[in-house]
């Protein structure tokens, strides 16, 4: 995510898409979240603590991974 991001590609984009389609797979060993709740640790990433690893890679990628799991939760999740 973070190269896509560097290389200026937007959260709605396929290979953005692709990476929170694996993301979100991933999460899935874990536990099952609804549309709210995957679109809620979204959110989690952007607000909490969690910010603070993110923007190690990127200073933008927690909003930009919130953007994306959004996306991805109303566009593939019912």
């Amino acid at each position: 995510l973070t190269t896509l991001l560097k290389q200026n590609f937007k959260a709605h984009e396929k290979e953005v898409q692709s990476i929170i389609r694996k993301h979100y797979l991933w999460i899935n060993k874990c536990w099952t979240p609804t549309k709210e709740s995957y679109a809620d640790h979204g959110d989690l990433i952007k607000d909490s603590d969690l910010r603070k690893a993110f923007e190690a890679y990127h200073p933008k990628l927690p909003d930009f991974i919130a953007e994306a799991i959004q996306i991805f939760a109303n566009k593939e999740l019912d």
